[in-house]
């Protein structure tokens, strides 16, 4: 990230830092019609400590399997392009990384630190190259982890004859043919380690110097390696063959109307259901008649982008001829990429898949009503089947047949989405952090963030992580404020069935997990996923203000909102689950205020107030019922208080710890008043 703050602060045009933002990437760069850059931060596999990974990543891949499926479509969509992939670390290597070592790293091992360390232990000095060799530290290719993610880079390529990885991490030159794939090894820039010719290696060097790769018009290519002496190897790389075009005569699919399931998978006998749940298998099992999806004709024929990485959806990703992007979803979900690998193909996936079965498939098509009632924005997912249609070419075996939702995408300039609230730029949770981080003008409309968090409860979706939020950015005066859009209601209806699920849900496991009923058993516990979103979006919104939202709310989703939503649900779905799921709707709204306070006095417990990199001037007065008193002016440039920026009073008996984060420039803390507060200032 410091070094991408760096390469931005050039203000240089031609100059970019890529892949942004900690993420692993790939990044996809069309440098020609016939050239592509495909790259990827290899580092990011191997880093231990914190990166953005998970389901709380901001990324667009959140997981090595993320990654390499993205890859993937890259090179697939590319076919009969010269395709380059670039990557730090190395896929083959006979240098030390690769576990070659020469006599003089066995006698003289020292010299690994100081180069005129000449002190001969050729005992003790073996060990260090055979465990490289054998084992490997993390930047070795022997590393468990490294190997992982080198191998799974090269089960990838061989795929797409005639692509050519290139990378540095060894201080050498290297030129590796394998599978009719070209791997290039350029890290000898700036010193060199010793390098050895072997297997598939048609040049090896410990010179310094650098690769160069030439592209010729028609549409060859070849490496030179050089040293200060000149040239010192060059090689032709191979040719890519071009893809035949095949030309469909497309169908028109406006009137073919077909029958589908959203999945086979989760029928089950007495026994499963008894372990593992009743669930809603009979939705996902229940067979609808909707209208087949007509790529030519839908919003005026779209065109495929790419596709996407949801965490445990497929996502292809679609744009229309005025530039609006558009989202497939597939209602099935593929859960494997959240488990460890250790786990895949074993009982545990099974049941990872199978608990796929407590949520609801179609439970995001009712909620824009409930949600417009509400008074909170909301994405316009429609039921679509995709048919098994030649257009959508190199995805057709992966899309045809399935039922999916077909939405705008929450991204980039939303001033023609009224659902939205027609913003004039929508953003991700990181990218606002960093807004509210530069300058205190930046502000979010946590009333807002309060009434979806609510929402958020009253329908059970527990599964509301950074990721599951953009923001819309609107104007006022000379503040930017932000107001928030949820988006991905698939958890919505969440149920807990059966006799091992049941046991997962127990407050010092998952109690998100509790399930959907005619009430909440633990506040706290079903809102989890969401209290570190909670904390920085709802740290200025008073006991009172969850109170009158609360009531609000119940009045808006009345009974009659309730079932008109539920009934948008075709007639057989509804019919499985559709009134019991409103009556718990129901229930649970009479509770809603309850419920709010129980949650609203767990974050009001600690509380974070953070300012930014501009000066603030923060004034914590102790009243004398006990009461704290929380001011942050902005401070102008005789460094007085300015404008006021926000203000909480902090009630005696609710919250036990504040915590205060002037961040960067010259903050003024200022604590004073006589009260005998129970709360600590830090």
């Amino acid at each position: 990230l410091n070094q991408q703050l760096f390469i931005d602060s050039l203000k240089n045009s031609k100059i970019h830092f890529l892949p942004r933002d900690g993420c692993p990437g790939p990044e996809e760069i069309h440098l020609s019609n016939d050239l592509v850059l495909a790259m990827i931060d290899t580092q990011w596999f191997l880093h231990p400590w914190d990166k953005p990974m998970g389901q709380s990543s901001h990324c667009e891949a959140k997981t090595p399997i993320d990654v390499t499926i993205q890859l993937d479509d890259i090179l697939n969509r590319n076919r009969g392009k010269r395709v380059i992939v670039m990557g730090h670390h190395p896929v083959f290597s006979y240098g030390q990384h690769g576990g070659v070592f020469t006599l003089k790293d066995h006698i003289f091992p020292l010299t690994e630190i100081n180069k005129n360390f000449y002190l001969p232990l050729p005992i003790v000095g073996s060990l260090m190259p055979l465990y490289r060799k054998i084992f490997g530290n993390i930047q070795d290719l022997a590393h468990p982890l490294n190997k992982s993610m080198h191998r799974g880079l090269q089960e990838i390529l061989e795929q797409y004859p005639g692509s050519t990885y290139v990378s540095g991490h060894e201080h050498s030159l290297q030129h590796i043919e394998h599978d009719s794939i070209s791997y290039i090894v350029s890290g000898a820039g700036s010193k060199s380690t010793p390098v050895k010719l072997k297997e598939f290696s048609k040049f090896a060097s410990s010179e310094i110097g650098f690769a160069r790769m030439v592209i010729t018009t028609g549409g060859g290519a070849f490496v030179e390696y050089y040293s200060a002496k000149g040239k010192l190897f060059s090689a032709t790389l191979p040719r890519v063959k071009p893809v035949e075009v095949k030309k469909f005569l497309t169908e028109e699919n406006d009137t073919l109307w077909t029958t589908a399931r959203a999945s086979y998978r989760y029928e089950a006998g007495s026994f499963r259901k008894t372990l593992l749940g009743e669930n809603y298998r009979a939705e996902w099992a229940k067979k609808i008649t909707l209208q087949a999806f007509d790529i030519g004709k839908v919003k005026g024929g779209l065109k495929i982008l790419k596709k996407g990485g949801g965490f445990e959806t497929m996502t292809l990703r679609l744009k229309d001829s005025l530039g609006m992007e558009y989202n497939l979803r597939s209602i099935e979900k593929y859960p494997t990429k959240a488990l460890p690998a250790a786990f895949r193909k074993t009982f545990l996936q099974t049941v990872k898949q199978d608990q796929v079965s407590a949520s609801h498939p179609y439970a995001p098509l009712v909620i824009p009503p409930l949600a417009k009632a509400a008074g909170i924005y909301y994405a316009n997912p429609q039921l679509v089947y995709a048919p098994d249609d030649p257009r959508w070419g190199i995805y057709r075996k992966d899309f045809a047949g399935q039922l999916m939702t077909f939405e705008e995408r929450v991204d980039g300039d939303g001033r023609s989405l009224q659902s939205f609230g027609r913003p004039e730029k929508i953003i991700s949770t990181r990218r606002l952090l960093e807004h509210m981080t530069d300058d205190h003008n930046n502000q979010v409309d946590q009333k807002l963030v309060l009434r979806c968090r609510l929402f958020d409860m009253w329908i059970g979706d527990w599964d509301r992580h950074d990721d599951q939020w953009r923001w819309g950015e609107f104007e006022h005066k000379k503040t930017k404020v932000y107001r928030p859009i949820p988006r991905d209601r698939d958890r919505a209806f969440f149920v807990n069935e059966g006799f091992v699920p049941h046991r997962w849900r127990k407050r010092y496991l998952s109690p998100n997990l509790e399930g959907f009923d005619s009430r909440i058993l633990w506040t706290p516990g079903l809102m989890s996923v969401g209290r570190w979103f909670d904390k920085s979006f709802l740290n200025m919104i008073p006991e009172e203000e969850f109170f009158i939202t609360a009531l609000e709310l119940s009045t808006l989703l009345t009974d009659q909102v309730i079932d008109s939503a539920l009934r948008l649900w075709p007639t057989e779905i509804y019919a499985l689950h559709g009134s019991v799921i409103a009556s718990k709707l129901k229930a649970r709204r009479a509770i809603l205020v309850e419920n709010a306070r129980s949650y609203y006095h767990l974050l009001a417990k600690e509380v974070d107030i953070v300012g930014s990199n501009k000066k603030e001037w923060f004034e914590v007065n102790a009243l004398p019922n006990g009461n704290l008193n929380l001011q942050m002016f902005a401070r102008d440039k005789e460094g007085h208080r300015g404008k006021i920026l926000l203000e909480r009073e902090f009630i005696k008996e609710q919250t036990k710890e504040l915590r205060l984060y002037g961040l960067g420039g010259d903050d003024v803390f200022h604590l004073s008043g006589n009260g005998q507060t129970n709360a600590k200032v830090r």
